[in-house]
Order: structure tokens, then sequence, then C-alpha cells
């Protein structure tokens, strides 16, 4: 039971509100959605009152992301503190996959991504919801 066929793949990477993939179905399928749905936050909410004396941690990120090295690998900082919540740029992704191995575990982090290639795949596993950035207007821009 479950075993693939040759040329057959148990993968979804397009774009669907709801997929169910199945083998053999006996009787009927039954989808309902969310008794309730909870839209996200569609700002970033205000820091915390609690959220001051931060000056040291500031300073040793900024040292570890500015220092030049010789190597051209990626700089990194881990932030110990696991019940704190992350806000992660993910900058120039170009498939899906990228960007799933990068998010931030449950809770109420967020992960705010630019696409470098077309990520609609990535809506069939979270609820990433896309936002476009039209250029500034004249006025704007000056």
């Amino acid at each position: 039971m479950g075993e693939e066929q040759p040329g057959t793949h148990n993968r979804f990477d397009g774009e669907a509100a709801t997929v169910f993939q199945a083998g053999d179905v006996y009787g009927g399928v039954h989808y309902h959605e969310p008794e309730r749905r909870i839209d996200p936050p569609r700002q970033v909410l205000p820091p915390p009152e609690h959220y001051t004396n931060n000056e040291p941690q500031l300073a040793a990120l900024s040292r570890i992301l500015t220092h030049r090295d010789d190597d051209d690998g990626p700089k990194v900082a881990i932030i110990r503190g696991a019940s704190k919540r992350v806000a992660m740029v993910i900058d120039d992704a170009v498939v899906p996959s990228q960007v799933r191995e990068l998010l931030p575990g449950q809770g109420r982090s967020v992960a705010v991504v630019t696409e470098a290639g077309r990520l609609t795949g990535l809506q069939a596993k979270v609820s990433a919801r896309y936002v476009t950035v039209d250029p500034l207007s004249p006025e704007s821009a000056t």
C-alpha cells in the first residue's frame, strides 16, 4: 500500500486553494472551511513596552553581519531565546523550497520574502499572501 507507480510522483508544487491527493477513494470526500478565519495582521505591530535595553545585542548583531571576511560565505547570527518571536527577511528567493527551509517554526513569527522567481507553489504549503510593490509616484520619489 502506498507504493508509487513508475513515472508517478506524489507531490504538488503548483497553485490551489485546496489540494486532495488520493489513489483510490471509496465513499465521499468532504472538505469544510474553518469555522472562523483569522486574517494575519497587515502591518508590523509596534514593539512591546518591555522591549528595551537591547543595545548590546543589536551591537553584537551589527558586528556579526557587517564584519568583512575573506570568504564569500553567508553571515550567520544565531539568536538564543526559544520563546522569542522572529521577523525574518528572505531576499531574492527563486523557488519555493528555498523559502520553506528557512521559515520560522510554529508561533507568532513572520517571514517577509522578496521573489526573484515564481513562488506561487509556496501557497500550497504555507499561508503566504502576495503584496505587489508598484514604482514610486513622481511626488513620492522626490
